[in-house]
């Protein structure tokens, strides 16, 4: 376990996190964390606001089937969390398109690309970073791995913190990654320019 400091407190890492090597190859998984599962993407309040408010530009992005499931609403909520609502157990998630080739793609990236900005100020965290979870606590946050058979890395994937780091830097400050960085340096780990 390595434990580390932001400005939301003491972030705690697993070792297999820590450990992990990966980088998503897309292509290889087809968007399958996106498809797989019985519940969707966990949000944040302030995250299911902002979809809510991006759900008029979305829908147009999106099959009819789509936008007819979403006039019931986009979020639901499970022991006490909100999580997007999920058409089926195992079925895309409502806000992704799949294209000729299989490949699921999320509306929110194309939706970002149209506004200019980065898809870190639109997409929740619970999506941008799978397969890592943030999971609070009572001193700030433990970061912790989902081992899923369906995830595509890779062959010379960085480590996983260093993969996600821009996500992770948003979410936590740029002194935790400082930190993560010097950490691996210490333990002779190469650091991706």
């Amino acid at each position: 376990m390595h434990v580390f400091h932001s400005p939301q407190g003491e972030v705690v890492v697993s070792d297999e996190v820590w450990n992990k090597r990966f980088a998503c190859d897309l292509p290889r998984c087809q968007g399958a964390c996106c498809r797989i599962g019985d519940l969707g993407a966990s949000l944040l309040p302030e995250e299911a606001a902002r979809l809510e408010q991006l759900l008029p530009r979305l829908l147009p992005r999106l099959p009819a089937k789509n936008q007819e499931f979403l006039k019931g609403g986009l979020t639901e909520s499970y022991r006490g969390r909100l999580h997007i609502r999920e058409m089926a157990p195992n079925h895309p998630c409502p806000l992704g398109v799949v294209d000729a080739q299989g490949q699921l793609h999320c509306t929110l990236h194309a939706l970002a690309q149209e506004l200019g900005c980065s898809v870190i100020v639109i997409k929740p965290l619970w999506c941008q970073l799978y397969p890592l979870v943030v999971r609070d606590t009572v001193t700030g946050c433990l970061i912790n791995f989902i081992e899923a058979d369906f995830c595509r890395t890779s062959a010379s994937a960085p480590p996983i913190l260093l993969a996600f780091s821009g996500i992770l830097e948003a979410a936590l400050g740029p002194s935790f990654l400082d930190q993560v960085r010097e950490a691996y340096r210490r333990e002779g780990v190469a650091i991706p320019a």
